[in-house]
């Protein structure tokens, strides 16, 4: 009897398997003009975290506006502080809100007919789509902006115009093309962790006290290049008045790190 496996596969790789890499190509290959995925990634590339972050929140409904609180029912009052016109959602602060509109006007970022009644979601993809230019770091960096001053405007009174606005994103911008020039390229980016060369062995600690009961755990765990487990003990100590008293408390004895010294040669 013959068994043929049935499943889905990555037909951008040979091996059948997903990779970014393969993904990233196959963008390429579709995109009609194949520097445009490029320079839309450059210049995202060299914006500051934060910047991302509070765009990709306004794309997820996860900034915590007037509408959002009362949807979880820490506010009663949902009408925008600025205007006082509508209520404060997402699409308002960033879109309908009259300050907001003055500001996307000042930058030369108005919306066209086109999108003008498409959802909020959907008129930043549009934007990110269309203006793959420096453009996009004005519209990221405005977004951050607009949110900042928002939350100056009721907690600290703090109200601009905005023309003033869209200075400071001007200014923003400019100082990040500075540091473009003066810090090194690899300073740039978000550099991940990656493992050294094998063999090598990874130590993973932690310490847990519980007040009630006087009691302490310390956790220790080894694994290798393969994420292998290779030791993992436990130690509990009764009778600690404190955290500062487990915190002088040996946590291993010497003969345990021998023990897992030991074990790692005989690997």
């Amino acid at each position: 009897m013959r068994i043929i496996w049935c499943g889905k596969v990555w037909k951008g790789e040979a091996s059948g398997v997903y990779s970014v890499r393969s993904a990233y190509k196959k963008l390429l290959q579709l995109s009609g003009d194949p520097n445009q995925l490029q320079n839309q990634t450059k210049y995202m590339y060299y914006m500051p975290s934060k910047l991302k972050i509070t765009v990709w929140k306004c794309c997820r409904n996860f900034i915590p506006t007037l509408c959002n609180q009362q949807y979880r029912r820490l506010t009663n009052v949902v009408v925008c502080p600025k205007c006082a016109v509508r209520v404060e959602t997402c699409e308002h602060v960033f879109r309908e809100c009259l300050v907001t509109r003055d500001t996307w006007r000042q930058l030369n970022c108005a919306r066209p007919e086109s999108v003008e009644e498409a959802s909020f979601i959907d008129w930043i993809t549009w934007f990110f789509e269309n203006n793959y230019t420096s453009q996009s770091r004005i519209f990221a960096c405005a977004i951050w902006v607009l949110w900042t001053e928002r939350n100056k405007w009721i907690h600290e009174r703090q109200k601009k115009s905005g023309l003033e606005i869209a200075n400071f994103v001007r200014s923003y911008i400019i100082e990040l093309d500075g540091l473009e020039k003066v810090l090194p390229a690899n300073l740039l980016g978000n550099e991940s962790w990656k493992p050294p060369k094998s063999p090598f062995a990874r130590i993973n600690f932690d310490i847990a006290y519980n007040k009630k009961d006087n009691r302490s755990c310390s956790g220790l765990m080894v694994s290798d290049s393969n994420v292998m487990v290779l030791v993992a003990r436990t130690v509990l100590n009764d009778n600690v008045p404190s955290v500062l008293q487990r915190r002088l408390l040996p946590v291993f004895r010497d003969s345990n790190w021998e023990w897992i010294w030991e074990l790692w040669l005989w690997r």
